[in-house]
């Protein structure tokens, strides 16, 4: 684990069920969207955060896992809940800032701390960054999408399939909240195609950035309703995490979203 230097350490806002905690970020000068509202505000994304604190209090068995986790504003507060999560980040300099608000807050036996990002397939990967006061914003592309500008921040990583990470974290109920840059695509496909149904392991709730799938950006998604359609047949049902309502899927704009909950209509109603 690199050493790190946070901007300081702060508590959170108070969130579901009145869970709490103190989270390390940095300079708003190289974070300025999430360190910089959990630094206004108290924290990041706070209803889905408050979303998956609910649900992980509707599962007590259920573990938490937070693909492509950043500074770890949800794992922090789910350990914070004495609940399990495994915390997987390509930027071990991310890991590092969540593991020093775990062991600022004692929390630190909670959460296991995984630094192979999550793929379709096994491969090498190279973290590359558009803007310099945005590293929530670190992406993953291949050897070949290097140069001609884009120049990578950190050293290659490894990655692992979704299938595998299930392995590693070994519960029977996963909850997964997924902010990977457009690879939600990448991850999810061969896993709802090929693993789903013979899985023992029931994922109840994904949540899903949208942002980066609806734009297909580094062509990661490019078939959208490909992956819509293999999520409803999944028996996952789509709603908007703004709006807090179940989608229409007859009727909607599939490029309007910017966070998708996609619950399993097993699930205990969450939303």
């Amino acid at each position: 684990m690199p050493a790190v230097r946070p901007d300081r350490c702060v508590r959170t806002a108070t969130m579901y069920k009145g869970t709490k905690t103190k989270i390390c970020i940095k300079s708003l000068a190289v974070d300025k969207f999430v360190s910089g509202a959990i630094l206004t505000h108290g924290a990041w994304e706070k209803n889905i955060v408050n979303l998956v604190l609910k649900g992980m209090d509707m599962y007590p068995a259920a573990v938490f896992l937070d693909i492509g986790a950043n500074i770890g504003m949800y794992t922090v507060l789910v350990a914070a809940a004495r609940r399990e999560a495994v915390a997987v980040d390509a930027m071990l300099e991310n890991l590092a800032y969540i593991n020093q608000s775990l062991s600022l807050a004692g929390t630190s036996d909670y959460v296991r701390l995984l630094g192979n990002p999550v793929s379709d397939r096994v491969e090498t990967l190279y973290p590359v960054t558009d803007n310099a006061d945005n590293q929530g914003g670190t992406r993953l592309v291949p050897a070949h999408l290097l140069g001609q500008g884009t120049t990578a921040v950190g050293p290659a990583v490894s990655t692992t399939t979704l299938h595998d990470v299930l392995k590693y974290v070994n519960s029977g109920t996963v909850i997964v909240k997924m902010d990977v840059e457009g690879f939600e695509c990448k991850v999810l496909h061969p896993y709802l195609l090929h693993h789903h149904q013979s899985s023992s392991v029931f994922l109840p709730y994904i949540i899903l950035e949208w942002m980066h799938i609806k734009v297909n950006l580094d062509s990661n998604c490019p078939d959208l309703m490909g992956l819509v359609e293999l999520l409803y047949s999944s028996g996952y049902e789509a709603y908007d995490l703004y709006k807090e309502k179940k989608i229409d899927r007859e009727k909607t704009d599939w490029k309007s979203f910017t966070d998708i909950l996609w619950a399993h209509t097993e699930a205990v109603k969450l939303i």
